[in-house]
């Protein structure tokens, strides 16, 4: 929650969106990290 509430504060964004942010991040992150996604050329 503590990264959550950073990009609240860096982006001045509302909490929902914030969490929005940080999940499409952390699945950006993830994928790219994913061999088979590297494989077919995958990037975030």
């Amino acid at each position: 929650m503590e990264k959550v509430r950073e990009i609240v504060e860096k982006f001045k964004l509302d909490f929902e969106d914030a969490i929005h942010y940080f999940l499409s991040q952390k699945i950006g992150e993830l994928i790219s990290n994913d061999r088979d996604m590297q494989r077919i050329g995958a990037r975030f």
